[in-house]
């Protein structure tokens, strides 16, 4: 089984040295190509893998194809591959927002997967939702299952909208976490501890407190009850909270990154970014 990655990114390294530790192929089943040549031959001196002068060398050697490049390059990407793929053939792509129809439409291809993962796949920690089209053959689910699992947990849906919607949710998750952490250690250094103190404190408050999340199997809202004491200071802060709509502003980012995912598929489908047009009135 060879593997080619179209697009030596970050996403496109994580995958490459995954498949290598979890000994799921070997250096020589794997080929990558990108816009920027020097890209995947870096990633081939490092890693002893196969780098391609085009995508059309890509596919050619691979039996599954992985897109990861960004949406927004996603057309110019796909359109020169129309009729590059044959039969028995897997597309993998973990584009936001690019759908099986536009993928379909761009490559003349039916055997297709779209997933998308997250950036703690770097320690092997992603969390990758995917679903497959109707085309594609049991066993060949079985090997993506496996690729996917080389960097993290999976889950296979059967509602392409869900895709979106985990974009929305675990795409872009660890950028939320990151947010609240690095807000929390704002107001550790303005509460009076040093840079290093106040990295410890939040650090192994957000490790703890998912561990505990992860050990117990209980709700969110039920430990955080758990640590709300009526009158307190947990209770102070999660008023204030309150008072200032974080729910409802929590809510309304999710959306937002929900309705971008929407646009990049517009996108894909050569439409005008309306985030481009937003920039330029600014």
């Amino acid at each position: 089984m060879n593997i080619g990655i179209i697009g030596a990114g970050v996403m496109g390294e994580v995958i490459t040295s995954s498949l290598l530790k979890k000994n799921v192929v070997a250096a020589s089943q794997i080929m990558i190509a990108d816009a920027l040549p020097e890209k995947p031959a870096a990633l081939a001196k490092t890693y002893g893998i196969r780098h391609a002068a085009d995508n059309r060398e890509v596919t050619a050697f691979a039996d599954i194809v992985i897109f990861s490049v960004k949406p927004q390059n996603s057309r110019a990407m796909m359109e020169p591959l129309s009729g590059a793929f044959h039969e028995g053939q897997v597309i993998v792509s973990i584009m936001a927002g690019v759908s099986l129809g536009t993928i379909e439409r761009l490559t003349g291809h039916k055997e297709l997967v779209r997933a998308m993962p997250n950036i703690p796949a770097k320690i092997g920690e992603g969390m990758t939702v995917w679903i497959a089209s109707p085309s594609v053959p049991d066993c060949s689910k079985m090997i993506v299952k496996m690729i996917f699992q080389a960097f993290g947990l999976e889950t296979e849906v059967t509602n392409e909208d869900l895709i979106d919607a985990a974009t929305a949710i675990s795409g872009s998750g660890p950028a939320y976490i990151f947010y609240v952490a690095e807000n929390l250690m704002k107001s550790a250094l303005e509460l009076g501890f040093d840079n290093r103190e106040a990295h410890r404190l939040v650090q192994q408050t957000f490790r703890g407190a998912m561990d505990l999340w992860h050990h117990t199997g209980e709700e969110p809202e039920t430990l955080r009850r758990s640590v709300t004491s009526k009158g307190g200071t947990t209770a102070a802060a999660l008023k204030t909270f309150g008072e200032r709509k974080t729910p409802e502003s929590f809510s309304a980012a999710i959306h937002a990154a929900y309705v971008r995912a929407g646009q990049l598929r517009e996108i894909a489908d050569g439409k005008p970014d309306p985030a481009a047009d937003l920039e330029k009135q600014s």
